[in-house]
């Protein structure tokens, strides 16, 4: 059941993690959330049936630490269903999110805390570090589109990476559940954030953000012609699941954000006010790639994706 927020001098924080075969980082990414400068309250972790010795390490966690409390899903859910599933059952005033395989900085939460104001979701920029956490990008923000909050840009983009990201009980209160075929918790969360204009960002990065071959989502951009299209396919469905939902069922943006992709996927022809709507919002630049991409069939959808990628 969730709990409404109330105005609280020192607010409660919880973290949120789903893992998956995560044995050989998970202990690092515990002890840097259990050492913050602003202590948690509760660490709510869904392991996803993991195969490795991930189960047996959290176990040992929680029983040695009354914050950790663990739930293993009887089938396999995936990334999304398992952290909707460790979000709704944390408490705290605040909700953090975490990957299994970063290591957070001291003062993260006590930063974020510091300046989420009356923002409902607030992230961060990040270190990119390899397996050995040897930084390999000082700013993973500047690999990233910056949406500056704005809704409909987030209907095509993201620029909230979840690891980084702290957000308050009342933006839960207001997205959740997920509508079935969202494909990503994090934007989700952001896409919901944007629509009631409380997103925040902090210019400092505040975790290890870890790459290594068994990222869900890393910081490396799609790498084939094939995974750039599922995304693609992605967000069809993430705009349909929006729509099936009382708040987007008539939203003119998300409407508008399906036949985008809708033409992109199919490479076919848009209508005319599909390529108003993305010259509106996304500039002339970005709207002549996509005019390719739909004019152009297949071919000028690869064309783009060959020369974004040079």
């Amino acid at each position: 059941m969730l709990i409404t927020n109330k105005s609280i001098a020192c607010p409660s924080v919880s973290v949120a993690i789903a893992t998956y075969n995560g044995a050989r980082y998970i202990k690092e990414q515990l002890d840097s959330i259990l050492t913050q400068t602003h202590s948690v309250d509760e660490i709510i972790i869904v392991d996803d049936c993991s195969s490795d010795e991930t189960w047996d390490i959290l176990s040992q966690y929680a029983t040695n630490n009354s914050k950790i409390k663990v739930f293993r899903n009887e089938t396999n859910l995936g990334g999304t269903k398992s952290f909707e599933k460790a979000i709704c059952a944390c408490h705290g005033d605040y909700v953090a999110l975490a990957d299994q395989d970063d290591v957070w900085l001291a003062k993260k939460i006590e930063v974020l805390l510091n300046q989420i104001g009356d923002n409902w979701l607030i992230h961060s920029d990040a270190f990119v570090v390899d397996t050995n956490l040897n930084v390999t990008q000082q700013s993973y923000t500047a690999l990233k589109p910056n949406l500056n909050g704005n809704f409909v840009k987030y209907l095509i983009m993201n620029d909230v990476t979840g690891c980084t990201a702290l957000f308050s009980r009342k933006l839960v209160e207001k997205s959740f559940p997920i509508p079935d075929g969202y494909y990503v918790h994090d934007h989700y969360l952001a896409l919901m954030a944007s629509f009631f204009n409380k997103v925040n960002y902090c210019d400092k990065p505040l975790i290890y953000y870890r790459q290594h071959s068994g990222n869900q989502i890393g910081a490396s951009k799609l790498r084939d012609y094939a995974s750039w299209q599922a995304r693609s396919s992605d967000f069809v469905n993430s705009c349909n699941a929006l729509l099936s939902t009382t708040v987007f069922k008539d939203n003119f943006d998300v409407k508008q954000a399906l036949k985008y992709y809708e033409a992109r996927f199919y490479g076919r022809r848009a209508d005319l006010s599909v390529y108003l709507w993305s010259y509106k919002h996304l500039g002339l630049a970005k709207t002549m790639e996509y005019m390719v991409m739909t004019l152009f069939g297949s071919f000028g959808a690869k064309l783009i994706f060959k020369l974004t990628r040079s």
